[in-house]
């Protein structure tokens, strides 16, 4: 059964990371080389937000198979 609680984690960094070229437009930033590292940054975090969630559910995975 789908629950939305286990995969929020992936949505908002799947979604964070194809967005992240479009937030500095949307904030106005004016300067081009600002724009590219927080698009960069957004991108990098939301692929650490995803890894950690899998990172999460392996550990759960194995104490799951464990008992």
């Amino acid at each position: 059964m789908f629950s939305f609680k286990e995969y929020v984690d992936y949505i908002i960094g799947g979604s964070l990371f194809l967005c992240a070229p479009m937030i500095p437009k949307m904030l106005s930033v004016p300067v081009s080389h600002i724009n590219d590292g927080l698009t960069l940054m957004i991108q990098v975090l939301s692929v650490v937000l995803i890894l950690m969630r899998i990172n999460a559910q392996s550990k759960k995975n194995e104490s799951d198979a464990e008992e």
